[in-house]
């Protein structure tokens, strides 16, 4: 955005004597924006296919883990446990992939495969959050589950 300003300020004027007035003019206006509050799509799980839950799941998986990367980056970090406007939304961004992983777990785990495809596409959906857990019965679970897809 700030190239974009630049190169506006730079088209109206021949030099750089007024770009950072104007800049700066920028900067104000943008402040007094109004904050984005738009949430995501509502997604219907109980009607997706066991598939397309899957297709759901990794690629928000994906989008976690980038915005993982994202805030281990300085222009995401603080000052005092306070995020910047780039980590603020990062943040949020993280949090709302979370509840979308939640819920293709929930439904994945809720359903009854219908055949070999879904019950393959089941466990690969629940199968971090299952390992990640730690928790002996439901591991114990998962892999009877495991054992019964492959035999």
């Amino acid at each position: 955005m700030k190239a974009l300003l630049a190169r506006a300020h730079l088209e109206e004027e021949d030099d750089w004597s007024g770009l950072f007035s104007g800049l700066h003019r920028d900067v104000l206006a943008l402040q007094d924006a109004p904050a984005v509050t738009g949430t995501g799509p509502q997604i219907d799980y109980g009607a997706a296919s066991m598939r397309q839950l899957r297709q759901l799941h990794e690629i928000v998986e994906t989008v976690g883990e980038i915005c993982d990367g994202f805030m281990s980056q300085p222009r995401c970090q603080g000052e005092d446990d306070r995020f910047p406007a780039p980590g603020l939304f990062v943040d949020w961004l993280t949090g709302e992939c979370d509840l979308v992983l939640d819920a293709c777990r929930r439904e994945a785990a809720h359903r009854k495969p219908l055949g070999n495809s879904d019950k393959h596409e089941r466990l690969a959906i629940i199968a971090r959050a299952v390992l990640d857990n730690s928790d002996k019965a439901k591991s114990a679970a998962f892999a009877r589950d495991v054992q019964a897809a492959v035999a």
